[in-house]
C-alpha cells in the first residue's frame, strides 16, 4: 500500500534558483532508489510539497525533511495511509519554481503564508488554553504534592 504526505514550510533562508534545482537533482535521485513520487512547488521561499510511495519509505523521508535546517515553520497537511494510485506516477520529484515574473505567483504565495500563520496562531491559541486549563484545574498543584509525597517515602 502507498502513503500520501502534504505539507508545506518555509525556507529558513532564501535560495537560489540553482539551489532548488540541485536539491531537485538529489531529491529525484534519492526517490527513485525509494520508490518515491511527488511535485515540489517552490513560491518565494515557501515550499508546497505532496510525496507518495511505500509508507516507511515517505516517513523516513518526511522525517529527514523535517529536521532538515533549510526548512522552518514545517506544517503537516494531510497524511494518508492505503493508497491503491498515485497522483505523480512518473514524477520521482517534479520541482516548479514560480518567481516574480509568474501571474500566479502572488496568489499561491499568500495562500501558503495563510496557512503558516493560521497554523502559528493557532498553536498560540492552544498554549494559552493550555496553561489556562493547567491553572484552573490545579493540576500542577496535585503533580507537586504527589512528587512531594513520593519523596517522603509515601
Amino acid at each position: 500500500m502507498l502513503k500520501r504526505i502534504k505539507y508545506i514550510s518555509r525556507a529558513s533562508r532564501p535560495m537560489s534558483y540553482e539551489e532548488v534545482e540541485r536539491l531537485r537533482e538529489v531529491s529525484v535521485r534519492n526517490n527513485q532508489l525509494e520508490q518515491i513520487t511527488g511535485i515540489l512547488i517552490e513560491v518565494k521561499g515557501i515550499f508546497f510539497q505532496v510525496m507518495e510511495g511505500p509508507g516507511e519509505a515517505v516517513d523516513r523521508l518526511y522525517d529527514r525533511i523535517s529536521r532538515d535546517d533549510r526548512h522552518t515553520e514545517m506544517l503537516l497537511l494531510s497524511s494518508v495511509d492505503s493508497l491503491d494510485t498515485r497522483m505523480f506516477p512518473d514524477w520521482a520529484m517534479k520541482t516548479v519554481q514560480l518567481g516574480d515574473h509568474d501571474g500566479r505567483t502572488d496568489a499561491i504565495k499568500l495562500l501558503l503564508e495563510t496557512t503558516v500563520e493560521a497554523h502559528a496562531r493557532v498553536e498560540q491559541l492552544t498554549t494559552g488554553v493550555e496553561r489556562v486549563i493547567w491553572q484552573t484545574e490545579g493540576v500542577e498543584r496535585l503533580i507537586w504534592n504527589q512528587l512531594a509525597s513520593d519523596t517522603d517515602g509515601g
